[in-house]
């Protein structure tokens, strides 16, 4: 006759020859799940460096950008600067206006615009991008105003040659004193704003 004990056996083995398979799937899918997380993990720190790596790119474009534009504002504005004193004294003496007023609407903002529509700025200081954005705010300004300017010294030519009147650029320009330096004084704000940006950049 068969004692409890030796019934108890069997049972026993059974019970760990099914305990054994379900601790293995378990360690299993536990290693799946972390092997995925694991996964996810480096893609996600790969994607952000990678990101990192684009808008430090950008901004080095915006650099050379402000750069640019610095160049392009320093080199115009003495002869502004001379031809609204030659404007200043010829009101004063009634002589002619003998330098031109070149407003640099030719500065650009492309590198700007470029990396805020693909958003890079998220991975940027913000007090950095601050800076810029107070820079490219003021550059838009100048910029639109010089068009602005253009387009009232061409409208008076038009006007001149329709009506079969000789046109006077030295007394046109003369009407625009208060608009031209308006346009200087901005211009030496950007060039402030430019040393500013391109002496931080180069720390």
């Amino acid at each position: 006759m068969e004692t409890s004990h030796e019934l108890e056996q069997p049972t026993r083995s059974a019970e760990l020859r099914t305990r054994l398979p379900l601790q293995a799937m378990f360690i299993e899918v536990v290693s799946i799940i972390l092997g995925v997380v694991l996964a996810l993990s480096v893609n996600e720190w790969r994607e952000l460096k990678a990101q990192e790596r684009r808008a430090e790119a950008a901004m080095t474009q915006i650099v050379e950008e402000v750069r640019s534009n610095n160049e392009l504002i320093n080199a115009i504005h003495d002869s502004n600067e001379a031809t609204l004193a030659q404007i200043h004294d010829s009101n004063e003496s009634a002589n002619d206006v003998e330098s031109q007023f070149v407003p640099g609407i030719q500065v650009k903002n492309t590198a700007w615009e470029t990396a805020n529509s693909i958003g890079v700025f998220t991975h940027i200081d913000y007090e950095r991008i601050i800076q810029f954005s107070d820079l490219y705010s003021i550059q838009e300004i100048y910029r639109n105003y010089g068009f602005s300017l253009i387009q009232a010294l061409m409208n008076g030519t038009s006007v001149a040659a329709a009506n079969g009147h000789d046109w006077d650029e030295s007394e046109a320009i003369k009407k625009f004193e208060s608009n031209l330096t308006l346009l200087v004084s901005i211009e030496t704000s950007l060039l402030d704003m430019y040393s500013d940006i391109l002496e931080g950049e180069a720390d």
